[in-house]
C-alpha cells in the first residue's frame, strides 16, 4: 500500500565523514510531493525517457504537475543547463521560492541500454554535479530514477545511486545530504540492500581511519637517500619517539597510488619536501608536492614545511608558490652538518601541537600597523628600522618579511594581504628598491591605497641611497633623505612619527597628503582604451560581433596543452563560451578546465602555453583558486617578453583583496560600452567539448567578450601577433606621463614642511589629457624596475632556521639564484614586466564601475635571519577539454 499524503519517514542512513564535514544518505518512504516548504530541498531529481515528459499517472512527473503544479515539460523548454549528450541530464531553472525544492533536475534514461549502461548514465549524474553545485553545500531528494513505468531494476539503481553519491562526496561534492524517497509502505529487499551498502562503507571508511598515522612524512626523490638518511637520523637524535615516513614510493603506474599517498598525507602531522634538482626532475614527486598544497588547505599552518637542500636552477612554479626554508651552504663558516641540525631544530621547534586550523584563515588573522617595504640587496637598513620599532613600541605590529611570512604558506598572499591592513607602508627607497619587480609591486598597491580617502594609509618613501633620477609616480610623495650617514641618526625620529600616525593619526609636516593630487589609477581611461580595441577590430552584429580581418590557425601541436582556464562556478557558463570559440577556431587546441573541488592537480597551470583567469569576488574568497591565481603570476613574472597569462573581470570585485583591483585586465565585463551593443540579448550555441555537452544560452555582451578573448589567444598562439605583458601590479602612469625627475626635485628633509613643487611634469588626469587645447607631447616613462635574470629580487626567497647566524644578505649573493639587477633607472627598458612600451601600454584593471579599493601585498620570504629582539617579538605573535 502506498504512503501517499503521509508525512516522509525515514528508514535508515549511511554518514560519510570527510575533511569537509559530515555527508548523509537516506533511505526514506513517502510522498516526495508532499514534503513541507520548512524542509526544502535545493535540487529534486527526476527520470523519463528521452524527450517524454508526459504528466502520465503513477510517475513523479505526474504528481508534481497535478499536486504542485511544476510542469517537467514547460521546464524543459528553458533549461538552465543541458547536458543530456554525455550525462544523460538536464537542470532547470529556479523554482518559484513557495515550493519545497529550489530546482528539477531531469534524467532521461536511454530506451533498452543495459543495467551496466544504467549504472554508469546514474554514477554520471553526480560527476555532472561537481560543476552544478557550484561548491555550495546542497540537498538533493530523488526516488528510484528509471523504475516504475521504465522498468529498470530496483536493486541495480539503489546500489548505483548510493555508491556513486559515496564515492563522488568522498571525492568533493558539496553535497550535504541526498535523500532517496521510496512511494511505498516498506521493502524488505531494498532496505536489505541498503544495510549491506551501509556496511561496506563502514568497513571502507574504518580501512581508511586505520591508515597509520606519521609524526613526519619525508617526501623526496629515491636518489636523495642520503640527504633523506642524514635528516631523519638527526631527528631522531632529537626524539627517538618520532614516527617518520620516509620509505621510497613504488608508484604503480596502473594503480590509484595517489589515493594511498593522499591518504598517509592526511594522516600525517608535518609533510616534509626534501627540495633538490632530483626532486624537480620527477613528475610523482611534483604530483605529491601538488597534493601536499591541497593537503595544507586542510590541515592547516605548520604543516607543510618544505627543505631546500641543492639550488634548483629552475624552480616549478607550484614549488615557488610556498615558502621554504633554506638549509643549502651559501656562506662562510656554513657546513653540511650545520645546515642539517638548524634544519632538524626548526622541524622540532614548530611541531604542531594546537590542532587544525585553516592555513588560508591564520595568514590573515594578524593585523600589522606598519608594513617595512626593501629591496633584499639592503637588509641591514631594513633590519635597523625594525630593531628601533621593537625597542621603541614593542607592541606595535610591523609587517618584516624575513620573519612574518610562513614557512609552508604562500609568500605572495602573505605580503598582498598584509599591505592591505597595515595604516603606514614604509618604503626604503635605493637603485635596488627600483630595480626590483615585486618592491615596485609593493610601491604601487600603497599608493593605490593612499590615494583612496576611505583607506587613510600613510606612504612614507625614505630615500636611503643616492638616485640618478626618480620615477614621476615617486615624485607624487616626496622621498625623506636619509642618505649616507644620516639614516641611523633619523631612525628614532622616523619611527615616532610613524607611531603618531598609527596611535593618533597625526600626520608628519614632511608627508604630503596624495589624497588630494592628481588621481593616478585612471580606470575610466582603460575602459576606453577597451572599448576603441572591440570597435577597431569587430563589426556588431544583432547578437555577437564579427572580427573585421579574419585569420586562420594553423594546425596546432595536439600532444601540448595549449589553454588552461581558472574559474569559479559561478563563472562556468563565461568558460564554456570561451572554450567553444576557442574549438570551433581551432579543432586541434586542446584545453583544461580548472573549476571548484575538481581535482588537485596544479601541473596544467605550469605547463600550459596560455592561462585564463576569470576574476570575481568568489573567485577572490577560494583559497584553492588564490593559489591558482599566483601560480599563474609567477609564471607570468618569469615569462616576462611574452604573454601567458590573460585576466577577465568576470563581475565587479569586493574592496579587498586591493591588488586585484590592479591587475592588467584584458577583458572587463563591467566595462559600460558592452551594454546596450546589440539587439537580441541572448546568443544560444551547441557546446560539443569533451566533459559539457548541450545547449548552452549566454547574454550576447558575455559572448561577444568571449569572441575578443578567444580571439586574442590565438593570434598569439598561432604567432599572428606578439603581445607584450602589461606589469603584473600596475602603476599610475601612463605612457603620456611626464619623464623621470632629477632626485633634487624630490628630497625633503625631516624638518622641513611640504612644499609646492612643480606639477607640470606630473600625469595628467584624464579629462587633461583629453583636452584639444592643451599641448600634449607624449613622452615614454623609462622603466623603473627591471630584471636581467630569470627571478625578481623578492620573487621568492627561502626562510633560515633560528639557528643560522645573521647572514650579510645571502639572497642577494647567492651566484646561483641571486637576480643581476641593474641599479640606474635611466638605462633603457628591458623587456620585462616593468619594461613601459608606448605601443603597449599596461591595461590598468577592475572595473571603471567599482570604487577605489583597498590594496594587498604580495613579499618574498628570505634567508636573513632576525635579531634577537626580532625573534622575541616574532614569538609572542602567534579540443580536449579536460576538467581537472
Amino acid at each position: 500500500m502506498k504512503a501517499r499524503g503521509e508525512t516522509i519517514r525515514l528508514q535508515d542512513s549511511i554518514s560519510v565523514v570527510t575533511s569537509f564535514g559530515e555527508h548523509v544518505v537516506e533511505l526514506c518512504y513517502g510522498d516526495i510531493t508532499k514534503l513541507p516548504v520548512e524542509e526544502k530541498m535545493d535540487i529534486i531529481m527526476v527520470s523519463a525517457f528521452i524527450g517524454d515528459y508526459s504528466n502520465a499517472r503513477g510517475t513523479l512527473i505526474g504528481a508534481l504537475f497535478a499536486n504542485l503544479g511544476i510542469s517537467t515539460r514547460e521546464l524543459s523548454k528553458d533549461k538552465e543547463m543541458d547536458l543530456r549528450t554525455h550525462y544523460s541530464c538536464w537542470l532547470s531553472k529556479p523554482l518559484p521560492l513557495d515550493l519545497p525544492f529550489g530546482r528539477l533536475l531531469c534524467f532521461e534514461k536511454t530506451r533498452g541500454c543495459s543495467d551496466n549502461s544504467l549504472e554508469r548514465q546514474i554514477r554520471d549524474i553526480f560527476k555532472v554535479l561537481v560543476p552544478l553545485l557550484k561548491n555550495q553545500s546542497t540537498t538533493i531528494i530523488t526516488p528510484l530514477l528509471s523504475t516504475g513505468n521504465q522498468h529498470s531494476d530496483e536493486i541495480t539503481v539503489l546500489q548505483s545511486i548510493v555508491t556513486g553519491a559515496i564515492s563522488w562526496i568522498q571525492a568533493g561534492l558539496p553535497l550535504k545530504k541526498l535523500k532517496i524517497v521510496l512511494y511505498e509502505d516498506n521493502n524488505k529487499e531494498l532496505n536489505s540492500k541498503f544495510a549491506k551498502l551501509k556496511q561496506t562503507h563502514l568497513k571502507s571508511q574504518r580501512k581508511r581511519q586505520a591508515v597509520k598515522e606519521y609524526d613526519i612524512f619525508l617526501l623526496h626523490q629515491p636518489t636523495d637517500a642520503t640527504i633523506v638518511s642524514s635528516l631523519k637520523q638527526n631527528l631522531l637524535a632529537k626524539n627517538d619517539k618520532l614516527s617518520i615516513y620516509y620509505d621510497p614510493s613504488k608508484f604503480d603506474q596502473k594503480g590509484v597510488w595517489q589515493q594511498e599517498i593522499f591518504d598517509l598525507m592526511m594522516g600525517s602531522k608535518r609533510i616534509v619536501p626534501v627540495l633538490t634538482p632530483n626532486f624537480v626532475k620527477s613528475d610523482e614527486c611534483l604530483e605529491m608536492f601538488n597534493m601536499a598544497i591541497c593537503c595544507t588547505r586542510r590541515k592547516g599552518k605548520d604543516f607543510l614545511v618544505p627543505l631546500y637542500f641543492e639550488t634548483i636552477q629552475i624552480i616549478p612554479v607550484s614549488i615557488s608558490l610556498v615558502q621554504f626554508l633554506d638549509c643549502r651552504v651559501r656562506k662562510e663558516g656554513d657546513t653540511p652538518a650545520l645546515k642539517m641540525e638548524s634544519a632538524c631544530t626548526r622541524l622540532m621547534l614548530t611541531e604542531t601541537e594546537g590542532g587544525e586550523s585553516n592555513v588560508s584563515q591564520a595568514d590573515d588573522n594578524v593585523n600589522h600597523d606598519v608594513f617595512i617595504s626593501y629591496a633584499h640587496k639592503d637588509p641591514k637598513q631594513a633590519q635597523l628600522l625594525l630593531d628601533e620599532f621593537e625597542k621603541q613600541y614593542p607592541d606595535m605590529e610591523v609587517f618584516f618579511d624575513r620573519q612574518d611570512l610562513k614557512v609552508g604558506g604562500m609568500w605572495q598572499k602573505g605580503l598582498y594581504y598584509s599591505l592591505d591592513t597595515v595604516k603606514c607602508v614604509v618604503a626604503l627607497v635605493s637603485p635596488s628598491y627600483l630595480s626590483s619587480v615585486v618592491c615596485q609591486e609593493e610601491f604601487n598597491i600603497a599608493m593605490y591605497r593612499s590615494q583612496n580617502k576611505a583607506d587613510n594609509l600613510l606612504l612614507i618613501p625614505v630615500c636611503i641611497e643616492d638616485i640618478p633620477s626618480v620615477p614621476c609616480l615617486y615624485g607624487q610623495h616626496r622621498l625623506v633623505d636619509f642618505r649616507g650617514n644620516q639614516y641611523s641618526e633619523l631612525i628614532p625620529s622616523l619611527v615616532k612619527d610613524v607611531a603618531s600616525w598609527v596611535k593618533a593619526n597625526k600626520r608628519p609636516k614632511y608627508c604630503s597628503n596624495t589624497a588630494s593630487k592628481v588621481a593616478l589609477f585612471d580606470f575610466k581611461r582603460m575602459s576606453e582604451i577597451r572599448k576603441k580595441e572591440v570597435y577597431d577590430s569587430y563589426n556588431i552584429k544583432t547578437n555577437s560581433v564579427e572580427r573585421k580581418s579574419s585569420f586562420s590557425v594553423p594546425p596546432l601541436d595536439q600532444s601540448e596543452n595549449h589553454v588552461v582556464v581558472s574559474v569559479s562556478q559561478n563563472d562556468l557558463s563565461l568558460a564554456t563560451s570561451l572554450l567553444y570559440q576557442l574549438e570551433k577556431k581551432s579543432p586541434d587546441i586542446q584545453t583544461s578546465l580548472i573549476v571548484d573541488r575538481t581535482g588537485t592537480d596544479l601541473k596544467c597551470l605550469q605547463t600550459s602555453q596560455k592561462i585564463v583567469v576569470f576574476l570575481s569576488k568568489q573567485y577572490l574568497e577560494s583559497p584553492h583558486h588564490l593559489e591558482e591565481l599566483f601560480i599563474s603570476i609567477i609564471r607570468q613574472r618569469n615569462e616576462r617578453g611574452r604573454k601567458v597569462l590573460y585576466l577577465c573581470q568576470a563581475s565587479q570585485l569586493a574592496d579587498k583583496p586591493s591588488f586585484a583591483h590592479l591587475l592588467p585586465i584584458d577583458i572587463n565585463l563591467g566595462d559600460p560600452f558592452w551594454n546596450g551593443m546589440f539587439t537580441e540579448s541572448t546568443k544560444t550555441v551547441k557546446l560539443s567539448l569533451m566533459d559539457l555537452q548541450g545547449s548552452f544560452t549566454y547574454r550576447s555582451q558575455d559572448f561577444a567578450a568571449m569572441t575578443k578573448l578567444a580571439d586574442d589567444i590565438l593570434l598569439e598562439i598561432a604567432g599572428l601577433t606578439q603581445a607584450k605583458p602589461s606589469p603584473i601590479i600596475v602603476n599610475g602612469i601612463q605612457e603620456n606621463s611626464a619623464v623621470p625627475l632629477e632626485l633634487s626635485q624630490c628630497l625633503v628633509k625631516m624638518t622641513d614642511t611640504p612644499q609646492s613643487f612643480d606639477n607640470s611634469r606630473l600625469p595628467r588626469t584624464a579629462d587633461e589629457s583629453n583636452d584639444p587645447n592643451k599641448e600634449q607631447a607624449p613622452v615614454p616613462l623609462q622603466s623603473s624596475a627591471r630584471q636581467e635574470d630569470a627571478k625578481p629580487d623578492r620573487e621568492h626567497a627561502p626562510v633560515t632556521s633560528p639557528n643560522d647566524p645573521p647572514p650579510e644578505d645571502t639572497k642577494s649573493k647567492d651566484p646561483d639564484t641571486a637576480p643581476k639587477l641593474t641599479t640606474s633607472p635611466n638605462d633603457p627598458p628591458q623587456e620585462d614586466t616593468k619594461s613601459k612600451d608606448p605601443d603597449t601600454a599596461p591595461e590598468l584593471t577592475t572595473s571603471p564601475n567599482n570604487p577605489p579599493q583597498e590594496s594587498e601585498s604580495i613579499p618574498p620570504v628570505s634567508d636573513h635571519c632576525p635579531s634577537k629582539d626580532a625573534r622575541t617579538r616574532s614569538e609572542k605573535k602567534s579540443s580536449s577539454c579536460n576538467i581537472l
